[in-house]
This record gives structure tokens, sequence and C-alpha cells, in this order.
């Protein structure tokens, strides 16, 4: 497991026959380090071709994990082939091999002693290391090592508060004021220097009037006694993943609950607390209202016909524009005479003649109501369907 914030990448995997290994490569001092977990299983036997495959990149390796190596060089109480072995290997390969000063292996078995067994070996370091044992977490018959590397990590500049430019806009046009204007171009490279001289001078100008300012701090301090709860929170949560004992989950559930209660009343009683300080404050009063009012309105974009979507209002603008010309375009038919002809037949059908374009009849509605008034009821006689698709032929356009 590496945390998420320090920069890795998983090593391919290295073909081993008598262990187990996996390794991720850091930058460590400005260099690349691969670090291998790796577990050597007491059955099986030593292979010295493993070790050969971990230790072949050209840059620095360590191997950490349960090797099942004894041997009072890495402070081991008795030794075994395989220590013998391994060590023979660092003196012929040229690599080191390091245990902490306590035991790391308590075995259950009354007739076994501890012994140290959890070693680092590692080759091409050029940073002191340091190995100590935790004591306090009895997680199974191997206590934790933690493996110190001193004075490996870069020295990296202290990090800048963030910063918000702000620029004055009456100063870059003041700038641009002052500056001498460009004769006009006349030919292709005058054309080319006019753009790059306006270009520096468009640059020059807004960093003259950009200034940087810090940003203001809108987050608030939680109480005491809200971070001590979310200590014991993260404590728990550690504990119940190394454990994973469902008393514990039980009772990390339980704290969890009290913590997301916790904080709601908290902001509850922030926001109460700022709208009485804002009653009797103009100033509060106006910022509260700037802040709640400030959330810009979601942008709905609009479908062009090619299938693209326009954000901006100049492009929804265009599209609105281009409908409202097909909409109000005229139609005119493909064939006009096609049209003529059938015109003349629906005027047949109905009766009267056709209407000629240059007669136009208008009827006020008072004159409409009155010819209405004239007209005498009568009964509609019914029409069978088969008369009603004969009387009435369809009409194609």
């Amino acid at each position: 497991m590496v945390r998420r914030r320090i920069p890795h990448r998983l090593l391919p995997e290295v073909a081993v026959t008598e262990c187990a290994a996996l390794g991720v490569e850091l930058q460590l001092a400005g260099r690349p380090t691969g670090f291998f977990a790796v577990y050597a299983p007491p059955n099986n036997r030593y292979n010295s071709a493993d070790i050969r495959a971990l230790l072949t990149a050209a840059h620095p390796c360590v191997m950490a994990g349960d090797w099942n190596a004894k041997h009072p060089a890495w402070n081991s109480r008795v030794e075994n082939p395989r220590g013998r072995r391994l060590l023979h290997d660092a003196e012929t390969l040229d690599f080191s091999v390091s245990g902490p000063d306590m035991p790391t292996h308590y075995p259950d078995q009354a007739n076994h002693r501890e012994d140290t067994l959890d070693i680092v070996v590692h080759q091409g370091l050029t940073c002191q290391m340091t190995q100590d044992v935790i004591v306090d977490e009895f997680l199974s018959d191997h206590l934790p090592v933690v493996v110190t590397l001193l004075d490996a990590a870069p020295k990296m500049a202290p990090r800048t508060p963030p910063r918000r430019r702000c620029i004055d806009w009456r100063v870059f046009e003041r700038a641009l004021d002052d500056a001498p204007q460009p004769r006009p171009p006349d030919t292709p490279a005058s054309i080319n220097e006019s753009a790059t001289s306006f270009t520096v001078l468009l640059q020059s100008a807004l960093a003259a009037a950009t200034t940087e300012r810090p940003l203001p701090t809108t987050y608030t301090q939680l109480p005491l006694r809200l971070l001590a709860l979310i200590r014991r929170k993260r404590a728990l949560r550690r504990r119940w993943q190394l454990t994973r004992c469902p008393r514990m989950r039980a009772e990390l559930r339980a704290v969890a609950e009290r913590v997301k209660t916790a904080l709601n009343d908290h902001a509850t009683e922030s926001w109460e607390r700022g709208l009485d300080e804002a009653s009797t404050d103009w100033v509060r009063l106006h910022r509260l209202c700037r802040r709640l009012n400030g959330a810009a309105d979601p942008i709905r974009p609009l479908r062009h016909p090619d299938g693209t979507l326009r954000y901006d209002a100049e492009g929804r603008a265009e599209l609105f524009a281009d409908h409202l010309q097909r909409q109000f375009s005229p139609n005119p038919a493909e064939d006009p005479a096609r049209a003529l002809e059938v015109e003349t037949a629906v005027a047949e059908q109905l009766g009267a003649p056709p209407p000629a374009d240059e007669e136009v009849l208008f009827f006020s509605p008072s004159a409409v109501k009155k010819h209405a008034a004239r007209l005498k009821l009568r009964k509609a006689r019914t029409v069978s369907p088969t008369q009603l698709c004969v009387t009435c032929p369809i009409v194609r356009w």
C-alpha cells in the first residue's frame, strides 16, 4: 500500500520461483528506487536466482519482508541454512542485509523461541536506514517493522499560499492609449510584423495592469470537541481495518453517527449565528445576500442541426435566427404546373372558378355575421363511408 499523494508506479512482475515479490517504483532523493514486498515460505528452498532477478534493475532496490532466513549478522538469535546462503550471496553480489534490534517473530508453539525473520535486503542506497519494531500492535505472530530512510526525501520549496490575479482595466486601456500607433501594413511581411507587435503590446499592457492578492480564507476552525471526535473516529477506522472485529465496527458506526450529528448541529448554529450578526450589520447583510445570490444560473445549451451543442449566447442567437428564417421564408412549389392543376381541380370540385391572383376580397366581422344570419339552416344528409370515399377524391401534392 502506497499513500496516494506519493508519485509511484507499479513495477513489472519479476519471474521468481521460491518466493513472492511485488514492487513499486518511487522517486527517492531525485532518483528512481524500487521497493519490493517479499515473502519466502519456510517450506521452499532458497534460490539465488530470485535475488539476482530482483537486483537486475539499474536503480537502487529495497526488498523487505519475511525472508525466513536467520543469521546473527542481522540480529537473529540462531542461524539456518537459508541465512548462511543469503549472507554468502550478499558478499558475492554486493548487497546488504539488515534487521531490527528486537525480535519480530513470536511463535505460538511453546517449544519455539522468538527470533528476527522480517529483514531488509537493499542495494545502491545512498542514505542512512533505521528499523524499529512496533510492539503495541499484536495483530499476528509477526510484529510490524518500520523502515526509515534518513535524508532521502528531495528538498522541496515551501508551498506558497494561493493568490488571486486582479486586473485593473483602466491601467490596461491607458497602456494601450500611450503605445505608439503602428503604421498600416501593406505587405505580407509587414502584416506578420504588425500582428507580432500587437500581441507583444497586449501582453505587456496586461502584465502592467495585473496584480496578485492572497485569496481570503473562508473556512472556520472546528471546535476542539469536534476535532477530538473526528480523531477518535479515524483511529477506530484504522483499527477496524486491521482487526475486522464486529464489535469495533459497531463502535465505529456509533461514533460516525455522533460525528455526523455534531457537524450538522455545528453548521446550523453557525448559520443562525451568521444571520443574527448580519441582522445588525448592513455590511455583513450585504455580503450574505451577495453570497446567496451569487450562484450563476446553469447554461442550457441548444443543439445545432449538425449535432454540436452551442453554449455561448451568440451561437444560441444564431440558432434562433436560422429557425425563424426558415419558418417565415416562402415555400415555393417544386412543380408550378402541377400546383396549378391541383388548384384547378379543387376549385372545380367546389363549384366555383379559381380566384385570380389580383382579386382579393376582405369581409368585415359585421358583414360576416350578417351573411351568416341570412343563411337557412338545413339538416345535413347522412353519407355512408363508401359515398364519402367516392365524393371526396384524394388530392396529392
